[in-house]
């Protein structure tokens, strides 16, 4: 499988703080959601299946902060037994396939935070873990993540928004994204289509009270 394809199937300045997002548009829920999630610290239990295209069982846990901001998984995918992970604190940025084994080391990735956090609001868990699976950083960690990947045609049905999926201004799928009386994410269900199939991905969310 490319990394392309990879990335895809799973289809997130100084530190990882990333550039000061735009105002947030009052009428664009997924962007009020994302303005909060961009701001202080959080901390989420994730629950990723995926079928079809590519099959995916993964569970773990993605924390962020201003300064720091940790991903731990562990299940299979493609058949393969894994544990992807990314660091990233005072000593850079570092990850991998396999916990304890970093494929990749970097003193700094200006938009790590931007990209990880709008790559999770708007795809999803699952499509940087197939990046780290990958031996690869997380998508656009140098920046540009919000044109790259967008949520197009939005429906809010109040604690469900339903949208298309659009990758680098092609159309990828569709989503459904679940929301807590908090306005948080607690449930995604992803469908992403391949020319020789589709991926149907599910992703729980259960947020803790500390985050790192």
């Amino acid at each position: 499988m490319s990394a392309v394809r990879l990335a895809l199937s799973l289809g997130l300045l100084s530190a990882c703080g990333g550039p000061a997002a735009p105002p947030t548009d009052p009428d664009d829920p997924l962007a009020a959601l994302e303005a909060g999630l961009l701001a202080g610290s959080h901390g989420v239990d994730l629950a990723i299946t995926a079928e079809g295209a590519v099959d995916a069982e993964l569970r773990g846990a993605l924390a962020w902060d201003e300064d720091a901001l940790r991903l731990d998984l562990s299940g299979t995918f493609a058949g393969d037994e894994v544990s992807p992970w990314l660091l990233h604190d005072g000593d850079g940025t570092r990850g991998g396939r396999a916990v304890g084994a970093a494929d990749f080391e970097r003193a700094a990735m200006p938009a790590l935070r931007e990209a990880m956090v709008l790559g999770f609001s708007r795809m999803g868990a699952l499509h940087n873990a197939a990046r780290l699976v990958g031996g690869e950083p997380p998508d656009h960690a140098e920046g540009g993540v919000r044109d790259w990947v967008r949520a197009e045609d939005l429906v809010d049905g109040g604690r469900r928004l339903d949208y298309r999926l659009v990758v680098d201004g092609q159309p990828s799928g569709e989503a459904s994204l679940f929301l807590n009386e908090n306005g948080q994410p607690t449930r995604r269900e992803l469908t992403v289509h391949f020319d020789d199939g589709d991926m149907r991905v599910v992703e729980q969310y259960a947020w803790r009270d500390q985050a790192l």
